[in-house]
């Protein structure tokens, strides 16, 4: 995700008293003293509950090929549904990911029926590994001297520069891609086809996982509400803790890497709003906002549900989220003495004790 910024605006925040005497806290709202307590303990939560499991890593790759697709499923205990929720969407969509570019102006053909925009298009789509360097360069030349029509492959394309850091040994993705056709006695040339990092929400393509799924347990499974129904035994989706997850690799990433990569990334993303929270809040008519840039409903949901766990007495705290701008608002509607920037700080570090558990425990699984 690109580095969340957070839109400035005057801030008025009512100040807060720390209670020195037992007369003291009487005098205060119930309502700011379990605030306090809940933001005081926040760095003694307990996460011995949570659990996140391997249960199959299976490889689908086929004899032959370079990079190695796999099917992936675990089980994850003690989170809610906003943390396997961000795990999901983080993984479909919200990782920087590599891809092949070209541009148009190099691309050379006397190809009549080659669009050049579509081979364009086609370059980006072609699975690469994502340990290839950022700045390997690529190139290919190819000529059909038959009377046939010929398919130009990835087979055809050759290393120009192998990269720095980690040099290439040998080229990152599949020989078997289909660029595009090319009649008799034409020729297609591309002088640079470079590497380029985007996200999946830009482009489809710049994704490693697919088919990403992270459902409750089958002795979880939420039962419809009904509306004719005088009980209140229904189960909310809410307080579901038990889940399994599964998604399936392009192989241009292994799994236990990709879950990873996944904490790591919404936990940084967390750390940003965290450093810029506090000029960030405006406050008007008991309502606070805090508008934070380039970012979703993945963090909207996560700190929605994490102010919540923290602070369950607010009496509001709403994420709206506009996707065509990329803007999350958090409007709060707050207590007397409420410090909103208190209360989000103490939600992410709530949100960040649970990531960081999952990573640590995925981390005991290798590569």
């Amino acid at each position: 995700m690109e580095q969340p910024s957070i839109k400035s605006s005057s801030s008025k925040k009512p100040t807060s008293s720390v209670a020195d005497s037992t007369s003291d806290v009487m005098k205060q709202d119930v309502s700011d003293v379990v605030k306090q307590q809940n933001v005081t303990n926040i760095a003694k939560q307990d996460v011995s509950g949570i659990t996140i499991t391997m249960i199959s890593n299976k490889s689908i790759k086929l004899q032959g090929d370079i990079l190695d697709k796999r099917i992936f499923e675990f089980e994850i205990d003690g989170v809610d549904n906003s943390i396997t929720g961000a795990l999901r969407r983080t993984m479909i969509e919200e990782l920087k990911v590599s891809s092949l570019n070209c541009q148009y102006d190099n691309i050379d053909t006397n190809n009549e029926e080659t669009i050049r925009d579509m081979v364009v298009k086609r370059m980006a789509q072609i699975p690469i590994h994502q340990s290839c360097p950022l700045d390997a360069v690529f190139y290919l030349e190819k000529y059909n001297n038959t009377q046939e029509l010929i398919y130009v492959k990835t087979s055809d394309f050759k290393i120009k520069r192998f990269g720095s850091g980690t040099p290439l040994t040998g080229v990152p993705f599949e020989d078997c891609n289909v660029l595009c056709s090319l009649q008799k006695n034409r020729y297609i040339k591309i002088s640079d086809i470079t590497v380029k990092a985007d996200y999946g929400y830009n482009f489809a393509c710049n994704t490693v996982a697919v088919h990403v799924s992270i459902i409750p347990k089958q002795d979880t499974l939420v039962r419809g509400y009904d509306p004719q129904s005088t009980t209140t035994d229904h189960i909310s989706n809410t307080k579901i803790t038990s889940w399994v997850g599964r998604f399936q690799t392009n192989g241009t990433m292994g799994p236990i890497e990709i879950l990873k990569i996944t904490c790591d990334s919404v936990i940084k993303r967390l750390r940003a709003i965290q450093t810029y929270s506090k000029s960030g809040i405006a406050t008007k008519d008991n309502v606070s906002k805090l508008i934070i840039l380039n970012e979703t409903d993945t963090i909207g949901n996560l700190m929605q549900r994490g102010i919540l766990e923290v602070y369950p007495s607010i009496p509001a705290i709403v994420p709206l989220v506009d996707n065509a701008s990329r803007k999350c608002t958090l409007s709060a509607r707050l207590n007397k003495s409420d410090d909103l920037n208190e209360i989000i700080n103490a939600a992410i570090e709530n949100r960040i004790k649970i990531l960081s558990e999952i990573a640590k425990q995925i981390d005991t699984w290798g590569s």
